[in-house]
């Protein structure tokens, strides 16, 4: 008897022992009850470069799982949730705990959740304001819409993540004196701007409000760039950026490829002040940043040309340019080559009677073309007049850029685009002589074998008939200027520090009305004079590309670009007379 009280006593002490053991485990496999209010918090990749602020108040709408606004009406509206602490990631909770959410207990009764900042106090339906006070900036409008099918059936957190997207547009200047150095301290403008608009928390579209429009100031941020949120919309030639800094006021229209403003898209200028004209200048390139993900892409802009004085000796808008008709750069000609972008390259095309004549990029630090690019055809090719030596600037390209003939000390101003590539008019051959056409070059290679492959090419486009009816020659000329490429590229500098070329190119693309064929041409700068054969010198377009490290032809459609461009010349001397 003894022994079976002994194991009874001990079966039940091991049973008492099991039970609070059992239910522990119980407890740490239950589901999130829903008896814990809401929090919601926000990521560091959506607020990128916008931090939260202590302080900072969202509201919050919620619908039953599937539905938003104007298919039914709302569980919860507008509740307002502060964040105490901010920072790139920032918590945030019920102001009121009478008004916090809760995860209702099964699934079947799960909610959907639209947020957005900054909250709005009176805010009901699903536009909602956006309106900016005097000349100040647009709220930033962020929203969110990704927490969906909320219970506590489905979650294992009463912490939702609220993944806030940017909705409005940003632009962003950075402005400079003619030295260079930031400017501080200016009042920066975009004028005729609406006051009031709209934003859809159901559509995620904006709309305006009124046709009220006034100036808006962009502000200084903690980088020092001018900055400003706008709706997102098509700006139009209207809307002038203005500048007024010391005792000027400056002036000019945004670039017409950065006019159409995307949401949750940053734009970023550099405007140079004129003091002598009062003009601003767009410098470089727009940079356009995704602000989700902060990638950054750089868009390449037409430089903008500031007054030219008055002067008989120089084309300027007064004489008309000397009867000429110019405009500024066309990256999306055939014959053009990948512009190599960057805020010190200038690339302009100029026009003769509304037709292009030629285009050039020229590198403003180094002072020297990079490339040109023009073609021969039916028109273009006749010989209709002579050499005229109209030696003067580039209209095109600001003249704190220019050279002149000091420049070439040493060495002969050698043309890229031939004066006899271009005497189908006078106007024409006149710009064959903007010393932004002109690279230094020794003068036994000038009239050497450069010489000879101008000839050539001449001698295609007339005496051969290969730019005759719809026959086009298109062609592209440059030199190797790239200094941290070492002695390959530049053998010497001028006397001004301008670099000279080790290697001078040609590139050559025949249409004959069916097919189309290319060769290319690499001569040493510093070899001897004409050299024979020709061919010695030739080689496919690839190759070309290959060694200078440019793009030719890019514009033209890829799978037809890749067929000639790999064309060896000797599989096809019967297209190439004389070499």
């Amino acid at each position: 008897m003894k022994v079976i009280k002994l194991t009874l006593s001990y079966s039940l002490l091991l049973l008492l022992s099991i039970l609070p053991f059992q239910a522990c485990q119980r407890d740490n496999s239950k589901k999130v009850t829903h008896d814990a209010p809401l929090t919601f918090y926000s990521n560091e990749l959506r607020v990128a470069g916008n931090l939260w602020t202590a302080g900072d108040k969202i509201g919050i709408f919620a619908f039953s799982q599937g539905e938003t606004f104007g298919t039914s009406t709302p569980k919860a509206t507008n509740l307002a949730y502060t964040t105490k602490k901010g920072g790139a990631v920032a918590s945030f909770a019920a102001d009121l705990m009478d008004s916090a959410l809760f995860l209702p207990k099964n699934k079947e009764e799960a909610f959907d959740i639209v947020a957005y900042y900054p909250y709005t106090q009176n805010q009901q339906g699903e536009n909602l304001p956006v309106v900016r006070e005097g000349d100040k900036s647009f709220p930033d409008i962020l929203y969110s819409d990704n927490a969906k099918a909320l219970s506590a059936e489905t979650h294992s957190s009463t912490s939702v993540l609220l993944a806030f997207r940017h909705y409005m547009s940003r632009i962003q200047f950075q402005v400079i004196n003619e030295s260079g150095n930031r400017v501080d301290g200016a009042t920066v403008l975009l004028t005729n701007i609406p006051t009031a608009g709209s934003f859809s928390l159901s559509t995620k579209t904006f709309s305006f409000v009124g046709s009220s429009k006034s100036s808006i100031r962009f502000v200084q941020d903690a980088k020092q760039l001018y900055t400003a949120c706008l709706v997102p919309h098509l700006l139009s030639e209207s809307n002038k950026v203005e500048i007024v800094h010391g005792n000027k006021t400056y002036k000019t229209d945004l670039p017409a490829t950065i006019r159409d403003l995307q949401p949750g898209k940053s734009y970023k200028l550099t405007l140079l002040l004129l003091g002598a004209t009062g003009e601003i200048v767009v410098a470089g390139n727009a940079f356009i940043e995704d602000r989700e993900t902060g990638e950054v892409t750089e868009t390449t802009l037409t430089p903008q040309e500031p007054s030219v004085p008055s002067n008989p000796t120089l084309p300027s808008e007064e004489n008309n340019y000397l009867g000429e008709n110019v405009t500024s750069g066309d990256p999306k000609l055939l014959e053009m080559p990948r512009p190599s972008g960057g805020s010190h390259n200038y690339l302009v095309t100029h026009k003769v009677d509304g037709e292009v004549n030629y285009s050039v990029e020229f590198d403003t630090s180094l002072r020297t073309p990079r490339f040109v690019a023009f073609t021969f055809n039916k028109k273009n090719s006749q010989k209709n007049v002579g050499r005229n030596d109209a030696w003067g600037w580039d209209p095109l390209i600001p003249s704190r850029f220019e050279t002149s003939r000091s420049d070439f000390s040493g060495y002969s101003r050698g043309h890229l685009v031939a004066s006899n590539d271009r005497v189908s008019s006078l106007a024409a051959n006149k710009q064959t002589f903007y010393y932004s056409n002109m690279a230094l070059q020794l003068q036994n290679h000038n009239s050497g074998i450069w010489l000879t492959f101008e000839k050539l090419l001449q001698s295609w486009a007339r005496e051969k008939g290969m730019a005759e009816g719809n026959k086009v020659l298109y062609v592209a000329k440059g030199i190797t200027c790239d200094a941290n490429k070492g002695n390959n590229f530049v053998m010497a500098y001028g006397t001004t520090g301008i670099p000279v070329a080790k290697y001078f190119w040609m590139a050559v693309v025949y249409y004959d009305g069916a097919n189309y064929y290319s060769i290319a041409f690499l001569t040493e700068h510093d070899k001897p004079s004409t050299q024979r054969p020709l061919k010695k010198y030739a080689m496919s377009v690839d190759e070309l590309e290959a060694f200078i490290g440019q793009d030719l032809f890019f514009n033209f459609p890829d799978a037809q670009e890749e067929a000639f461009e790999s064309q060896l010349p000797e599989k096809h001397l019967d297209v190439w007379p004389g070499i």
